[in-house]
């Protein structure tokens, strides 16, 4: 599968999640979204540091 073909696959089944969703989550997921763009240098902070301490736990457990 190009990654055209995925985009445009992923493009529609989001559509379809739109279409069939209940409109208090649709409006909860917009404002999820929405946050998560104003946001976006915390969420890389926090995904990093997430990663860091999985990647401690886990040469911990060996």
């Amino acid at each position: 599968m190009g990654r055209w073909q995925a985009r445009a696959e992923a493009a529609q089944a989001g559509q379809v999640w739109e279409e069939r969703a209940p409109e208090p989550v649709r409006q909860k997921a917009a404002q999820g979204a929405q946050l998560a763009r104003g946001n976006r240098e915390l969420l890389l902070a926090a995904a990093g540091a997430t990663v860091v301490v999985c990647l401690a736990w886990r040469r911990r457990k060996e």
